[in-house]
């Protein structure tokens, strides 16, 4: 064994140290990357050396905000729109959001997109609540807590959706931050697509079949040196931050973390069980 490749499964070795027991963990073989025909343009920079593990916090809270756009303002909060201003005043409560969540608290604006009469009315997600609430810059605050303090579900506010996805998976396109993500994200988002499909799980912004898994394009999630971040949460509570996540690995993906919560170290920013919620 060579030398470069004996310190590579160290590394790896490492990593799957620091991720603990509560993950089932694998390394990607080349059966798992074979077979793909999309890749991204050769002259693509992808920070491949830097430790990509414990890169990104485990979240305690993911708060998905429905714009239908899938590029943004360099900074979402920016934005002279409703959500826009949801994104603003989540992000100046983020303190109380934190302590009522136990833990780091992740806004992002996504392509989701829901239809309203009221063009001041926004469409949020809390994940693993898996909630919805149409809401506004004034209420949205209060909702939030609301739900994060809701031991039942006739505690959720009167305007909560209790979502019955199996999970969503959420790929950085912000082009106006990192070029990197609006080249990686449309591609990798196909192959995801298409392996989803395979297993009965795909499910497209209109349809609302149960047990379904929803793929997001969402705004910044840092760490864009390393590319193509791709983060999964599932209904169980688990949660899984990706990066240099490549087309080819999207049926390890959908076949291994999303129906097995297998987490592959390599491509792992962080990961965590978060408690689940029985509405």
């Amino acid at each position: 064994m060579s030398f470069i490749k004996r310190v590579v499964n160290k590394l790896q070795n490492d990593d799957t140290c620091e991720i603990g027991s509560e993950f089932e963990t694998a390394n990607l073989s080349d059966e798992d990357c074979g077979g793909c025909p999309s890749k991204y343009p050769s002259s693509l920079k992808i920070d491949e050396d830097s430790k990509l593990l414990n890169s990104a916090p485990k979240p305690a809270l993911q708060i998905l905000v429905a714009t239908g756009e899938k590029d943004w303002l360099r900074d979402i909060s920016d934005e002279k729109t409703s959500w826009g201003r949801v994104c603003n005043a989540l992000s100046k409560s983020s303190d109380a959001l934190q302590t009522a969540a136990g833990g780091p608290v992740r806004v992002n604006g996504t392509d989701l997109e829901f239809d309203s009469d009221d063009g001041h009315v926004v469409s949020i997600i809390l994940l693993p609540q898996f909630v919805r609430i149409e809401t506004t810059a004034k209420t949205v605050v209060d909702e939030v807590l609301q739900v994060l303090t809701a031991g039942k579900r006739k505690d959720l506010p009167n305007n909560a959706l209790v979502l019955k996805d199996k999970g969503y998976v959420m790929i950085c396109s912000h082009g106006k931050r990192d070029k990197r993500c609006s080249v990686t994200a449309p591609i990798l988002r196909k192959e995801l697509e298409i392996e989803l499909r395979h297993e009965g799980l795909y499910r497209d912004p209109y349809d609302d079949e149960p047990a379904g898994i929803r793929v997001v394009y969402c705004n910044h999630v840092g760490g864009h040196k390393f590319a193509a971040n791709c983060f999964v949460y599932l209904e169980d509570g688990t949660v899984v931050l990706m990066a240099r996540v490549k087309p080819e690995h999207a049926k390890s993906i959908v076949q291994k973390t999303i129906l097995r919560g297998v987490v592959f170290p390599e491509i792992t920013r962080n990961c965590a069980k978060l408690k689940s919620c029985e509405w």
